[in-house]
């Protein structure tokens, strides 16, 4: 026999949000793998795989904005929109030194700029997020 689970959208939501800094671990992993790999054979494919990561995780963030009904909300706008707006803003930077072939640039964005910044989510950004959904 098959057994078939439902689950409410905003359930999933709600269970989504707390894997959110799992998620922003394995960014952070893929940061550093691909920053090590830098001017080697799988540099590539490493750094194909990181911009499918931003790439979800982006599409993650908007569809539980659109789940939970935050948009529109001055609390989540003030939360979602600056952690897009950066997420964007080093996707830019990592492509535009992957352009500029500029290895050095490249290396501090994923060894440092991003680990940190994901840190900081961690800390201060997804904490909010699970408040607004709790509340």
């Amino acid at each position: 026999s098959i057994e078939v689970f439902t689950s409410h959208p905003r359930e999933v939501a709600e269970e989504t949000i707390e894997l959110l800094n799992g998620f922003l671990d394995q960014l952070s992993e893929l940061c550093t793998k691909t920053a090590t790999s830098w001017g080697k054979g799988d540099y590539r494919s490493k750094f194909s795989r990181l911009v499918e990561g931003f790439t979800t995780f982006h599409e993650t963030l908007k569809t539980l904005d659109s789940i939970m009904h935050w948009s529109g909300n001055p609390e989540s706008n003030a939360v979602l929109k600056p952690m897009e707006a950066e997420l964007l803003a080093y996707l830019q930077g990592l492509l535009g030194a992957q352009q500029q072939v500029d290895g050095a640039l490249s290396r501090r964005l994923l060894e440092v700029d991003l680990p940190v910044h994901f840190r900081r989510w961690r800390a201060d950004t997804i904490p909010q997020l699970v408040r607004m959904r709790d509340s």
